[in-house]
């Protein structure tokens, strides 16, 4: 029997910037070998928020400031697990998902899911405002409304 090759499983739930670079850097380092990394996200693409006006002002088209979650994990040569989490359970040290998959264990947990407007239950926000976040609603909407 072969002996598991992991000592301790890191898990990031989330593709925001902030977990794009500590797989970036991980990558670069190699450092870890002993570590399993996975990146949980239910989205397969992450925007990088520092460019988004420049993409907005039409600097950028939208694939340059994307980056494909799974390839990028592919590279960094960890798990990508595309899913929506459901809960955390901290006793157990376990992921729940909502799509029914079994629960996966961690040791090591980060949370990076981003931001949400608010107050878009105001009256008459909704007919005169656009929310900036999540990003990729608000990419979306900017692609529709120039088509």
């Amino acid at each position: 029997m072969t002996p598991y090759p992991y000592q301790s499983d890191v898990v990031l739930i989330g593709g925001g910037h902030s977990h794009v670079q500590v797989v970036k850097m991980l990558t670069m380092k190699r450092a870890l070998p002993q570590v399993r990394f996975t990146m949980i996200s239910d989205e397969s693409v992450a925007y990088y928020s520092g460019m988004v006006p420049g993409g907005l002002a039409g600097l950028y088209n939208l694939d340059e400031i994307e980056m494909e979650l799974r390839p990028l994990a592919r590279w960094a040569g960890i798990r990508f697990i595309r899913a929506r989490v459901s809960g955390i359970d901290p006793t157990l040290r376990q992921i729940l998902f909502d799509d029914g998959r079994s629960p996966l264990n961690f040791d090591v947990l980060s949370i990076n899911v981003g931001s949400v407007s608010r107050g878009m239950d105001i009256t008459g926000v909704k007919s005169f405002a656009t929310p900036t976040r999540p990003l990729s609603h608000l990419l979306k909407q900017v692609v529709r409304f120039e088509s």
